[in-house]
């Protein structure tokens, strides 16, 4: 990655975090959602979401593993790439659902949402 690349990725990053902030007291005070804590609603959030990005981990990591031994299974290179390239996605996903559920659950607090408080979307970070 170039120089200048890195700079505006930087820029972007810092830009988002600062934005977020700005926002942040404004909206915290009002604690929207926190009426939905203690419902069938904030259950089900807490049922459903831990399942569903377990699943998404099992199955990423699962097409990852049968990915890999195929791309070694066969001798043409575009076959090998296709193997690849589905491999390093599916792996990708087994990574970065987790991260992502968090945050969520990180992004909803910073934004004031009372549910915040209720839900844990990722009960194993």
């Amino acid at each position: 990655m170039s120089t200048e690349t890195r700079r505006r990725v930087i820029a972007i990053v810092f830009g988002a975090v600062s934005g977020a902030a700005a926002f942040t007291s404004p909206v915290s005070a009002q604690e929207a959602g926190s009426e939905l804590c203690g419902t069938p609603v904030e259950s089900a959030l807490n049922e459903f979401g831990p399942l569903i990005i377990s699943a998404l981990i099992v199955v990423g990591a699962f097409v990852a593993m049968i990915a890999h031994g195929l791309a070694g299974l066969h001798k043409d290179p575009d076959t090998v790439r296709f193997y690849r390239k589905w491999r390093n996605r599916s792996a990708l996903t087994a990574v970065t659902v987790p991260v992502v559920g968090y945050f969520i659950e990180v992004a909803l607090g910073i934004m004031g949402v009372g549910l915040a408080s209720c839900i844990d979307l990722v009960p194993f970070i």
